[in-house]
């Protein structure tokens, strides 16, 4: 029984493969007309370019200006990235994708398609331009705070250095001048103390040089404080307002605040991501062969049924 069921698979292929042999034209003409087919639309349909970007969110002290997957929503609802019925013409530019990279949390990846890579490049950056615009006013608004403070810690400097300065320096100066004025006193009354006669003009004297040497002690602590205070103010407090002024520079410059940016360029290809041409005829030219066989033993079952 085994040796007869082999038997007969053995006829069955043969009697496939005699159909197919014999319908090898037709099977030929139908695979390379449906290939011709393909052909002639991969080749005359529109080339469509697609370029791809990068954008990077911008920061704060380091805080993203927005969470990524936020952003990625807002700009699939602004430019209608899933709606085909607006999105849909290759002469003004496709967004095909905007998605939050996996890689890399505050990176942005865009992909538009156009017939050319100048108008695809051209809708990306409408995309870029409508991101920096929706955080200019945040970053505006922080750098006119950080301005403000630059602003007061160099006013502060100024009047230290213009001011403050002048007033100590003049107490300094007026304090050395009262001390000399005020020792030249007490020697010209030490003399005339000397030469004094009697004795109400010696405690007169006396009276009077201990307020001069009041006035000198007086003088002296001026002077005292006065130097060690214009000493801070040069040593500590003034470099303590320069660093403070470079924290302040640091904050607006790009290291810390930057807007949302382009990373890199934009990446282009001289050949076109659409039609792919080769796939299309090979899938043509597959899809054909099958249906050319199937089409071969259709129109044999159809004559054996009629026969039968």
């Amino acid at each position: 029984m085994q040796e007869k069921q082999y038997t007969e698979d053995e006829i069955d292929l043969k009697e496939l493969f005699n159909t197919i042999w014999q319908k090898r034209l037709f099977i030929a003409i139908f695979t390379f007309v449906v290939t011709t087919c393909a052909g002639v639309y991969a080749y005359n349909k529109t080339p469509i370019y697609e370029v791809k970007s990068i954008i990077e969110i911008g920061f704060i002290d380091k805080q993203l200006l927005e969470e990524p997957s936020i952003l990625e929503q807002k700009l699939n609802v602004i430019f209608s990235v899933d709606d085909k019925s607006i999105n849909n013409d290759p002469k003004k530019g496709i967004i095909s994708s905007i998605i939050q990279m996996k890689t890399v949390k505050n990176f942005i990846e865009v992909k538009t398609e156009a017939v050319s890579n100048e108008i695809a490049i051209a809708k990306s950056k409408e995309i870029l331009d409508y991101a920096q615009k929706l955080y200019e006013p945040k970053i505006e608004q922080y750098k006119t705070l950080v301005n403000n403070d630059i602003s007061n810690i160099e006013n502060e400097i100024n009047f230290l250095k213009n001011e403050k300065m002048k007033m100590l320096t003049d107490k300094v100066e007026s304090s050395k001048a009262n001390l000399e004025k005020y020792n030249q006193e007490i020697n010209s009354l030490y003399k005339s103390n000397t030469n004094a006669n009697d004795k109400i003009s010696s405690m007169i004297v006396s009276v009077q040089m201990v307020n001069y040497q009041n006035l000198i002690e007086n003088a002296q602590n001026v002077l005292k404080a006065s130097s060690l205070e214009i000493e801070q103010i040069l040593k500590d407090t003034i470099p303590k307002l320069d660093q403070k002024k470079e924290i302040a520079e640091f904050k607006i410059s790009e290291q810390n605040l930057t807007n949302t940016r382009l990373v890199g360029d934009y990446i282009t290809s001289e050949y076109p991501a659409k039609p792919k041409k080769v796939l299309i005829i090979v899938v043509a030219f597959v899809t054909g062969f099958v249906l050319s066989i199937f089409a071969v033993f259709f129109m044999q079952f159809v004559s054996s049924v009629r026969k039968g």
